[in-house]
């Protein structure tokens, strides 16, 4: 694998690689969703539109949410402003057939809702005895933090305060050889969930500050990454302080690590995953929970069984919950109900697996009750992997494939100091359900990728994995 300069930006997350690659350094704006006719006519449409679902099928549902989103980056004299706003409207209705029918708009309006609502239900079969005013009861707050909007900075105050967070990355990564990015992301989501006896309202303001420093060594790049996510009104002035100096220091020292200059032996050998790790892995089975994806013979609440795993110790427990403190946290399902907590796994029992809600949650694991010293005494030959930089589950071989910038060797319960780098880690799904030893102390993670906004707390793991040198 070879990235370039430009390609390398992605490492600090998809928002830092847009603002610069899409405004070339330069201040761009896209204005902030405008409600037409006001907050009050869309809300009225939206009662309109759900007497209309309710006249023709079952469990009406009407959602409208708002975002806006402000990033900036900067990457070496490179800076740039970006401004994002949109809406996500969402109706949904369950036919006479008991299918779950819905409809999707990234367009705000009261016509433009009223119409939607028109074509849903003539294209439904119509059910009798449906009411034409649906009680909906009284509003009820979700979330609502105090104070106003997204502080509306320009976009020189935001760059100000992004050379804040580049002064300190430059303090603790200011080698000649070390390339550093930094970014800076708010977003404000405001929404309003309709159902028969639902009237939901939320607005939340989530925000995260990341931070790349690279290492060019031949072909493949060095890289350290520190990243984390906040929740709450004072995000717009407060996201620059969510990365503390010593987590800057990290990422800068593990870019200049040198790695050993060979490969790693491939053998089903002990490790220890960091709680870093652990929460990337985390957000694989969440997402496997949802959609159903286990693989065969490891059935919902049916104990994981697996030949090639040792005899495992412990079973791991991890839920999802809806809590409004942490990122990672959606408040409101598909159809603007409030979520529920879920059980992702139960003491190695996978839970309900296909009933969606588990990637909306915060992610939290039961600890152990191992110290975090005795982890690593417990392995005389082995590896420590501290960070990962993508996980997959392949359901048709029962097996988890991880890929790490970094696999440290332990011997005798202790590093020996060897480093390899761009490995490649195969983890049998029953090794995850059942660890060999949990940690008792758990790390807060949080961030956003592609996939939305995630939080993660998640103990150190010591179970068994084969280490092998990732193949271009």
């Amino acid at each position: 694998m070879s990235l370039d300069r430009r390609q390398w930006l992605g490492q600090v997350g998809a928002g830092a690689a847009w603002v610069l690659a899409g405004c070339g350094g330069r201040a761009g704006s896209v204005g902030p969703v405008t409600v037409a006719g006001g907050v009050g006519d869309v809300r009225a449409a939206m009662r309109e539109a759900l007497a209309m679902l309710a006249e023709a099928g079952a469990d009406p549902a009407v959602q409208v949410v708002q975002r806006r989103r402000v990033a900036a980056a900067a990457r070496g004299p490179t800076r740039g402003v970006r401004r994002h706003g949109w809406a996500e409207v969402v109706l949904a209705l369950t036919d006479g057939d008991g299918r779950r029918r819905r409809r999707r708009l990234d367009t705000l309006g009261a016509d433009v809702l009223i119409g939607a609502a028109e074509e849903l239900a003539a294209a439904v079969r119509p059910s009798r005895g449906r009411s034409l005013a649906p009680a909906i009861g009284d509003p009820v707050r979700l979330a609502a933090p105090a104070g106003g909007d997204l502080p509306r900075r320009s976009d020189d105050g935001w760059l100000a305060q992004l050379g804040q967070l580049t002064e300190r990355a430059d303090r603790v990564g200011a080698s000649r050889i070390v390339e550093r990015a930094v970014l800076l992301e708010v977003e404000e989501l405001v929404g309003w969930h309709l159902a028969p006896g639902r009237d939901l309202e939320q607005r939340r303001v989530r925000a995260r500050a990341g931070a790349a420093f690279l290492v060019w060594s031949g072909p493949l790049p060095s890289v350290g990454l520190a990243e984390r996510a906040g929740v709450g009104d004072g995000m717009g002035e407060g996201a620059i302080e969510l990365l503390g100096d010593d987590e800057l220091a990290a990422a800068a020292a593990r870019a200049l690590e040198l790695p050993t200059p060979a490969e790693p032996a491939s053998a089903a050998r002990p490790l220890l995953l960091g709680p870093a790790a652990v929460a990337t892995l985390s957000r694989v089975l969440a997402a496997a929970v949802d959609a159903g994806r286990w693989p065969e013979g490891v059935a919902p609440s049916a104990p994981a069984d697996d030949p090639a795993v040792a005899p495992a110790v412990i079973g791991a427990t991890l839920s999802a919950e809806p809590d409004p403190a942490q990122p990672g946290a959606d408040l409101v399902d598909d159809d603007g109900a409030p979520v529920s907590p879920r059980v992702v796994i139960a003491a190695g029992a996978i839970g309900a697996a296909g009933r969606g809600g588990a990637g909306r949650g915060h992610l939290r694991w039961q600890p152990g009750v191992v110290t975090p010293a005795a982890l690593m005494t417990g392995i005389d030959d082995g590896w420590r992997v501290d960070e990962l930089r993508a996980a997959h589950l392949d359901p048709g071989r029962r097996r988890l494939t991880l890929l790490a910038d970094r696999a440290r060797e332990v011997r005798a319960g202790a590093l020996t100091g060897r480093v390899f780098a761009d490995v490649v880690l195969m983890v049998p799904v029953a090794a995850v359900l059942r660890p060999g030893a949990i940690g008792a102390d758990l790390s807060l993670h949080s961030g956003r990728d592609d996939a939305g906004w995630w939080s993660v707390e998640a103990p150190a793991v010591r179970t068994m994995a084969t280490v092998m040198a990732r193949r271009a």
